[in-house]
């Protein structure tokens, strides 16, 4: 067991495990670590957001018999911080859905699988399910809209687009504190938007197959937002702060912007959209602000082939003082790092956000653990690295060709959505 910690890592670093080695020691010797005791509540914790039925995770571990059947595997990845997936540096900045384990849950997991898997007894001799009721680990949604009929995805070597129109029929205003979009077609999904439109002149445009969106949409009109929410693949749900939501206004549709990768393989989709709703109005409005190509101070945004490209991207000073709660990055294949931050009127950086090493299938809204207060005329930084050469394992061309801004999965993006109230 120590033998395969020590593969891991170099001979100069391994007193940096003697913390981790001693607790599988000790737990090891009073022999006390089961499952639901010590295992479970780390699994609820940190990894049936995904690892349940209907979500992302390949496969649940909601039971003590997923977790058994699958303790090996379990000891592997997250002792080689495989997963859970977070990839914010939490050294930069702290959030609210952290997903990281700490040395002694990964101790915890090693030594439940080194010592035989006990089982243990649950909590009052509960099951699972009371567990989640008791600890409230999914809140309930107030509405739920799922596609009454599936969406096909025919095998293709083209990017695909739809939308999806949604009309809510509300006479009155929705407000919304927490939203998530559940795809189904969860290998084909590349990334959506969500957005609102009072006029109703997309209803002709449900499900149809256009080529990009929305750019190619035949209508011209202005929607009430055209970023009310953004979800690409690892994303969860987010809640607002208590007092803060978003706003819904009357009749509007609700469109989902769907893109869909190339694929090989037919498939079909059902997405849902979860809806939290406030049963007041809030004191405070949730609102977004995206950072795109447009606000790229070093343009033109082309990222050479064989070459590692950073672009820097600069917001106007902010009108007034406003609270950031929530921060996502998005981008493509090419993208290898992330750093974004403030500078405040005074010259201070309040940090945003860092990612050393990007991976396009966990992209993630971060929620702050403590929502930033910026003074008015703060001005907003980000720095996107790009490696578009051959030692990119993720580069979907070899050799690599040169690349620009597109909404298919072979171009790029450069995308930053910051969500905040005002002060």
């Amino acid at each position: 067991m120590l033998n395969s910690y020590y593969h891991l890592i170099d001979m100069p670093h391994r007193y940096a495990f003697v913390p981790v080695l001693l607790l599988l020691f000790v737990s090891s010797v009073l022999g006390q670590t089961n499952y639901y005791a010590d295992v479970q509540p780390i699994l609820y914790k940190h990894c049936i957001g995904c690892h349940r039925p209907n979500e992302i995770g390949p496969f649940s571990l909601l039971t003590f018999d997923d977790a058994n059947k699958r303790g090996s595997m379990l000891a592997q990845v997250t002792s080689a911080r495989y997963m859970p997936p977070f990839h914010a540096d939490t050294t930069f900045q702290r959030y609210q859905n952290e997903r990281q384990l700490s040395d002694a849950d990964i101790a915890t997991i090693a030594d439940w699988v080194a010592t035989g898997k006990r089982k243990g007894r649950p909590k009052n001799g509960t099951e699972w399910k009371t567990m989640l009721a008791d600890n409230a680990v999914f809140p309930q949604p107030d509405f739920v809209l799922k596609m009454p009929d599936t969406l096909y995805i025919a095998a293709n070597t083209q990017d695909q687009y739809r939308l999806i129109v949604w009309p809510l029929n509300n006479d009155t205003a929705i407000y919304i504190r927490g939203i998530e979009l559940i795809p189904t077609a969860t290998k084909q999904a590349h990334h959506c938007r969500i957005m609102l439109d009072t006029t109703h002149l997309y209803r002709n445009q449900h499900l149809l197959a256009i080529d990009s969106i929305p750019d190619n949409a035949q209508i011209q009109t202005d929607l009430a937002d055209a970023f009310f929410k953004g979800w690409a693949p690892g994303n969860t749900a987010t809640y607002y702060p208590e007092g803060a939501a978003k706003r819904i206004p009357p009749h509007t549709d609700l469109i989902l912007n769907m893109h869909y990768s190339a694929t090989a393989t037919a498939a079909t989709d059902q997405p849902e959209v979860r809806l939290y709703v406030s049963s007041a109005p809030p004191k405070k409005e949730v609102k977004t602000l995206v950072l795109d190509e447009r606000n790229i101070s070093n343009l033109p945004f082309i990222v050479p082939a064989d070459q590692v490209t950073t672009f820097v991207m600069r917001s106007q000073p902010t009108p007034f003082p406003l609270i950031m709660l929530t921060v996502q990055p998005h981008a493509h294949a090419l993208l290898r790092s992330v750093r974004a931050y403030i500078i405040t009127p005074a010259g201070n950086l309040v940090p945003l956000l860092k990612i050393n090493k990007w991976d396009f299938k966990w992209q993630q809204t971060y929620a702050f653990r403590t929502p930033l207060t910026l003074p008015k005329g703060s001005v907003i930084y980000a720095e996107f690295t790009y490696d578009n050469t051959s030692k990119n394992y993720a580069n979907p061309y070899f050799p690599p060709r040169t690349a620009q801004f597109g909404w298919r999965t072979y171009d790029e993006m450069c995308n930053l959505i910051m969500e905040y109230i005002e002060e």
